[in-house]
């Protein structure tokens, strides 16, 4: 039978007989443990309370020490300092195919920030609002369920533009801390985390979330001229 959690060797240097009654120690003292033998002069191999015959490939030297792993029809072994240093070059390896993931996902995670922070520059770059704005969320919560974008908000949620400072146009008219799509009978909706506005994280610094709320871009085309436009505000209180 394979020993738990260890693979077979694609090169093993020789292989030993299996012993008719193995020793409860092949299995009982750990998958990851190391199991110890050494070549004996008489061209056999001490391990684990058996004398293993050699089965296939070439002993070393009597006195070498040896790394002996049960099968199910043989016994792997291999000199103990080839072993540990095939141990640790692999280790070195995985360690290495690791870092470069990480740094990986954490490149493709920048480049995404970036795409969006510029998109948002984009799209909020384009609205000409008149008076001190930034954006903000009309949250749904859900929970962590699968609706959640992973934060408690609901994946639903869209970015409005939050009205810093109050506008008047004729008919048209909207108070501050209140949003650009909310008419005077409508409601801002239930301010779940106290606050209105909201902000992105960029990969380098926070910047106005893209507005997607489409009737705050519709309500915002009344506005065309762009010398009396006001960058949209970063709000992080």
């Amino acid at each position: 039978m394979k020993r738990a959690g260890v693979a077979h060797p694609e090169n093993v240097m020789f292989k030993l007989k299996c012993p008719q009654h193995p020793s409860p120690i092949w299995f009982n003292r750990g998958a990851l443990a190391e199991h110890v033998g050494r070549v004996l002069p008489n061209g056999t191999v001490d391990a684990v309370g058996h004398v293993l015959e050699l089965l296939q490939g070439e002993l070393p030297p009597a006195g070498t020490e040896v790394i002996v792993n049960l099968y199910r029809d043989y016994v792997s072994a291999e000199p103990a300092d080839e072993y540990r240093a095939r141990v640790a070059r692999e280790k070195a390896e995985e360690d290495a195919r690791r870092k470069a993931y990480h740094e990986e996902r954490a490149r493709d995670l920048r480049q995404r920030q970036d795409r969006a922070q510029k998109r948002a520059e984009e799209v909020n770059g384009a609205l000409n609002i008149p008076v001190r704005w930034t954006s903000g969320l009309k949250t749904v919560l859900s929970g962590l369920s699968q609706n959640s974008s992973g934060t408690g908000d609901n994946a639903r949620s869209v970015a409005h533009v939050l009205l810093l400072e109050p506008v008047t146009e004729g008919r048209f008219e909207r108070p501050a801390k209140t949003f650009l799509c909310t008419s005077s009978a409508g409601s801002n909706g239930k301010v779940w985390t106290e606050r209105l506005h909201t902000r992105s994280h960029g990969s380098q610094s926070e910047y106005v979330s893209e507005i997607t709320c489409r009737q705050c871009l519709k309500l915002a085309q009344r506005w065309t001229d762009t010398s009396a436009r006001i960058e949209p505000e970063l709000v992080t209180d």
